[in-house]
């Protein structure tokens, strides 16, 4: 192999690795909360994005699958939210509320009390939900 060719090669594997994304930069998966809780392995770690009824409740600060699910204390019909102490009331106007959240999906940890199935921590997107039909698209 000559020179030219060597360095071709090799700036082709420099673009190549510096190329991609981190880890850390995946672009979240669209799931259902039937998927998360269904599958929970499946996405444990992974970046995710998904819509549900959101409670900001001391010690339930949870996204259900329906709003009756919350009604009916259906725990396991859900996953945690993690927001944090300082976000909660950040986001206060979203309790009850269906809403969009991007973050990264934990199976392991199981909210409060192991009551849910499973956990969102690392939240960096939550918006209420559009009720127009043509203003839903869960990308940003």
């Amino acid at each position: 192999m000559n020179k030219k060719s060597l360095a071709l090669a090799l700036t082709c594997v420099l673009v190549c690795v510096v190329g991609r994304k981190p880890t850390g930069a995946e672009e979240p998966r669209d799931v259902s909360l039937v998927q998360l809780i269904a599958n929970p392995d499946s996405f444990d770690g992974r970046p995710i994005r998904v819509v549900g009824y959101l409670t900001i409740e001391f010690e339930n600060t949870e996204l259900y699958l329906h709003r009756e699910d919350a009604e009916q204390a259906l725990y396991k019909n859900g996953v945690w939210a993690d927001l944090g102490r300082a976000e909660t009331k950040k986001y206060s106007t979203m309790n009850k509320k269906y809403v969009v959240v991007e973050g990264v999906f934990d199976s392991k940890q199981l909210g409060h009390m192991g009551s849910t199935s499973g956990t969102i921590a690392k939240i960096h997107r939550l918006e209420v939900w559009p009720t127009n039909l043509s203003d839903r698209r869960p990308t940003p």
